[in-house]
């Protein structure tokens, strides 16, 4: 298999950039998922251990590429930003309308150099054998995958309750590399490497 003229092969590894949440996030999250379960059906949730804000999926890469590639790039991003502090609050979905297929919650606060960070990112790894991301970078925490595409207009009463508003902070002072394994039970991810940003 190839991407953009790259051979991949199965040692290749599937990596993925993102921040990791903070305990008490995360079990909120885990709360709100539990709640919104109650009301909808046809969701496929994700595990509150496995959320997180993905800043940029790479594809599948080979060690060398991750190693002499990927690493040396993502961490000369991270020297040149200070940490940076985000809200996360409302839900919402994408897309909007009637087949709504991922349920997220959205984040604010520091948005502006986090997507500048992304977007230096995207300029560091140009010419590297990676997944092209085509989507313009919108900062959230996916809760759920829809499964049934009639969930539309149920989805859309759920999300305007206020009483699914989280306002909760999260603090960006690394950023983690990380390896995902598919298994039956579903994704698994390991740390690669952290690059903590400038202090």
């Amino acid at each position: 298999m190839s991407v953009a003229g790259f051979t991949m092969n199965k040692n290749d590894i599937r990596c993925f950039l993102a921040v990791s949440l903070p305990d008490p996030l995360r079990e909120k999250l885990g709360q709100l998922i539990e709640a919104l379960s109650q009301e909808v059906a046809g969701v496929k949730w994700v595990p509150a251990k496995n959320i997180h804000l993905t800043l940029r999926f790479f594809g599948s890469v080979s060690e060398e590429i991750v190693e002499n590639g990927l690493v040396p790039r993502i961490e000369e991003v991270a020297s040149r930003y200070g940490a940076m502090k985000l809200r996360v609050g409302r839900l919402g979905v994408f897309p909007q309308g009637s087949r709504p297929r991922v349920l997220w919650v959205g984040c604010d606060g520091d948005i502006d150099p986090l997507r500048g960070f992304v977007g230096d990112l995207e300029k560091g790894i140009l010419g590297l054998p990676l997944h092209q991301e085509e989507k313009e970078f919108h900062a959230h925490l996916t809760l759920g995958r829809v499964k049934n595409p009639k969930l539309g207009q149920p989805l859309e009463k759920v999300v305007d309750k206020s009483s699914f508003f989280l306002e909760e902070e999260l603090p960006i002072s690394s950023v983690r590399l990380y390896k995902s394994q598919l298994s039956p039970k579903g994704a698994e991810y390991s740390v690669i490497r952290e690059f903590f940003l400038r202090s």
